[in-house]
């Protein structure tokens, strides 16, 4: 009777602990992606990254997730299981960064104009460095309009005003032209 008893004790236990290890197996692949991460050193406080669609500075990596604060002041917990499980982009691990800006024009332009209205814009601009230049280059031509890629570089510090500086003053100085343009940035791969 005690063998019994110990007997349906024991399978109660073992039953419980199958359970509890397979409803904690995704904390526990956070926790020790956690303990990777950290060890690694990467990603840490202050890094700007991208995390699949999620973008923003890390403000802490924890035992169970990494917390960014989005540009737009957002908070957004990414548990470390997915963050050691995907492509971590880092935009300010270097001095300098690069940001690409796609610009379409109508086809029937001056695309020489179009070039050279881009390099005035781009060189005018306070947040881009002179070292390494802007580039411009026609992409494609697709139906009625031309798509040209302005490569700017700027300190890292300083991509969000990039973000808005640069289509600022590419719309002012084709608006001064009498050119209709669009401009955005292009987002990494």
């Amino acid at each position: 009777m005690t063998l019994q008893l110990s007997m349906a004790v024991l399978g109660l236990l073992v039953v419980a602990l199958l359970v509890c290890g397979f409803a904690a197996r995704g904390i526990l692949a956070d926790w020790w992606s956690g303990v990777c991460l950290r060890r690694e050193g990467f990603p840490r406080a202050g890094d700007f990254v991208r995390v699949g669609p999620h973008r923003g500075a890390v403000e802490t990596v924890g035992r169970l997730a990494v917390t960014l604060r989005t540009p737009d002041n957002r908070f957004v917990r990414i548990p470390n299981g997915m963050v050691a499980g995907t492509a971590v982009a880092c935009t300010n691990r270097h001095a300098i960064r690069r940001l690409d800006f796609e610009v379409r024009a109508r086809a029937g332009e001056d695309m020489d104009r179009v070039r050279a209205l881009l390099e005035e814009a781009a060189g005018g601009d306070v947040n881009i460095l002179v070292r390494p230049p802007a580039g411009v280059r026609l992409a494609a031509v697709e139906g009625k309009f031309a798509r040209f890629v302005l490569t700017v570089w700027f300190a890292r510090e300083k991509e969000e005003s990039v973000r808005g500086s640069v289509p600022r003053r590419v719309w002012q100085a084709f608006e001064a032209a009498g050119v209709s343009v669009s401009v955005q940035p292009l987002e990494d791969a």
